[in-house]
């Protein structure tokens, strides 16, 4: 959920991927993979944005994504596919980091790191009290990220990534 939360393109927000439910069932330990069920599902809600709905039959009841294409055929005619909905929702996605490149001075990977204390200060009490992330793991999480995103290494979407997606 940590990762969400540093790549989210709206600033850090539960709304562009809500991976804790994956966080719970994989374990916190558990680094493989994360970064992979992240852009899956920041693929998805900015998608439901694109088309006006709500994500709360999707998260909450359990509707299934296949129903999305068919709505959108039956209202306007167009039949697109899950996977050319996920691919407008990623050209998106990078937009809105070449937006933050173009206006944020100097915008990259330390935009997309957590504040320090989450790597220094252990988790006070609760469940899981003494616990931290090493600055290591959330390297290695963003290195990951931006390698399955097509990104370079300070979090750029490359010259190769944006002629894939027709950007």
């Amino acid at each position: 959920m940590m990762l969400a939360y540093m790549t989210a393109d709206i600033g850090s927000h539960h709304n562009r991927a809500w991976a804790i439910t994956y966080d719970i069932a994989v374990g916190r330990d558990v680094l493989e993979g994360k970064a992979r069920k992240v852009i899956e599902l920041q693929h998805i809600r900015p998608a439901f944005d694109m088309l006006g709905v709500c994500r709360l039959p999707w998260v909450e009841l359990d509707f299934d994504l296949a129903w999305y294409p068919r709505i959108i055929e039956a209202v306007s005619g167009h039949s697109p596919t899950w996977d050319e909905l996920k691919l407008a929702s990623e050209r998106v996605w990078n937009l809105t980091r070449l937006f933050s490149m173009k206006h944020i001075p100097g915008f990259g990977r330390k935009d997309d790191l957590p504040p320090a204390r989450l790597y220094e200060e252990p988790v006070p009490d609760g469940p899981t009290a003494g616990r931290l992330i090493s600055r290591e793991q959330v390297d290695a999480l963003l290195d990951d990220y931006y390698a399955l995103r097509g990104w370079d290494r300070d979090g750029h979407p490359t010259p190769e990534k944006l002629a894939q997606l027709g950007l």
